[in-house]
């Protein structure tokens, strides 16, 4: 079972306050059959650059795996490009091992495809950010707002407050919906309602 959101990095955000307690919550992971953690810290986009974000979230990483490491617990901590980085290396190496052309022109064919693959998923990623306001007025929500959306296009990014079909889309997801409708319900069993109305 894999566990996709989790607040386990230390020191990242109000998840664990420090190594010994991520690795005594990737225990308690473990004891419900959970055998892979996506680390999902939060990202404050008023108190923090996406640079920084990111170098804070390594360090919090290799903190965690010299801990688990001296506790003797067994730790894979992966990026994602790292991962697919390493797909495209198998696949170099591969070709180079093989002696059939067939195969090799085969192996190149699905080099090339990952490429493509990762290419396209580098233009079409989309990040969900939520920012939580309590007792803020609607002036002051905006204003934070725009400040946040600022600071991210001031990086790079192109940002875009989302829809009632966007946060539907969102919540599919994180429930493990269907996502592949072209309506999303606004009621579980919305549907069967409908067609016997």
């Amino acid at each position: 079972m894999i566990d996709f959101h989790s607040h386990i990095l230390p020191e990242m955000d109000d998840g664990s306050k420090d190594a010994k307690m991520s690795l005594a919550m990737l225990q308690m992971e473990r004891e419900q059959g959970v055998t892979e953690v996506v680390f999902t810290p939060h990202f404050y986009a008023q108190q923090d650059t996406v640079a920084h974000f990111l170098k804070k979230r390594e360090q919090s990483v290799r903190r965690l795996e010299a801990a688990a490491q001296q506790a003797g617990v067994e730790l894979l901590a992966m990026n994602s490009r790292e991962s697919f980085n390493a797909t495209c290396l198998f696949y170099h190496d591969r070709m180079q091992e093989e002696k059939n052309p067939a195969i090799r022109e085969l192996l190149e064919q699905d080099r090339a495809f990952l490429d493509e693959k990762q290419v396209q998923m580098t233009l079409a990623r989309e990040f969900y950010l939520a920012v939580r306001l309590k007792n803020e007025k609607p002036d002051t929500a905006y204003t934070l707002l725009s400040t946040i959306e600022t600071k991210f296009r001031d990086n790079g990014f192109t940002t875009r407050r989302a829809g009632k079909e966007d946060l539907k889309r969102l919540l599919a997801i994180y429930f493990e919906q269907n996502t592949t409708t072209e309506r999303f319900e606004d009621y579980d069993g919305q549907r069967f309602l409908e067609a016997t109305g």
